[in-house]
């Protein structure tokens, strides 16, 4: 336990030593590197006993403490015979991504309230199924200032609706925040991005920000 504790530590360190580059935005684009927060997030996963949902979970950033991440909520919404309906495909036109509406709920939420995001993509001539790398990031005047989730999923043909819930923290600095969802696969890689506000407990009440060490707690949902 004790060494755990140091593991945890060190990677916090490393955490909140980090100078966070611009939350970059549009198809294709970058981003942070993908590794520190699916680091920090294996090492809380090993701790409460489930590897999978802290490897699938990152990491706040930027000194935003009591950020509550839940593990994605993950469903096909439509079959393959229908998604080739919709998108009139070819099997000529080879393997073919789309990133389609997201959204997040509510838009204006209080400190300490949740907040849920989807979005949904379409794969067409996946074959018997293709991996997709699926992103999230927490973006903050310009910012990125946690990673939500990193992970690799296999997608068969169809669209495919994801969900991912997070918890305010109670002293978050209020404005307005941006979810940066990204898929990529075989070369081609989309990105959606969905706003929402966040707004003081008490009309009133000043803002304010946290530095310091960062904490995250990871909580699941079934």
């Amino acid at each position: 336990m004790k060494s755990k504790k140091v593991q945890l530590g060190i990677v916090m360190l490393m955490l909140s030593s980090l100078v966070i580059a611009g939350c970059e935005t549009g198809a294709g684009s970058a981003g942070l590197g993908a590794g520190i927060g699916a680091l920090a997030g294996g090492i809380i996963g090993n701790q409460s006993g489930h590897t999978w949902e802290g490897a699938a979970i990152g990491a706040a950033l930027g000194g935003l403490t009591g950020l509550i991440v839940h593990d994605i909520k993950s469903r096909q919404v439509k079959t393959a015979q229908q998604t080739v309906q919709e998108y009139n495909y070819q099997p000529t036109q080879g393997f073919k991504m789309d990133m389609r509406g997201g959204s997040v709920s509510p838009g204006t939420v209080r400190q300490g309230q949740p907040v849920t995001s989807t979005m949904q993509y379409a794969v067409l001539g996946a074959g018997p199924g293709v991996k997709v790398e699926e992103k999230a990031d927490l973006c903050h005047n310009g910012q990125v200032v946690a990673k939500l989730a990193e992970r690799t999923v296999d997608r068969t043909d169809g669209i495919w609706e994801n969900q991912l819930a997070i918890e305010v923290p109670k002293d978050a600095p209020v404005g307005e925040y941006v979810i940066a969802q990204r898929i990529t696969s075989a070369g081609q890689t989309f990105q959606r991005d969905s706003t929402f506000n966040v707004t003081t407990v008490m009309a009133g009440m000043p803002a304010v920000k946290v530095g310091g060490e960062v904490q995250v707690r990871v909580a699941s949902i079934h």
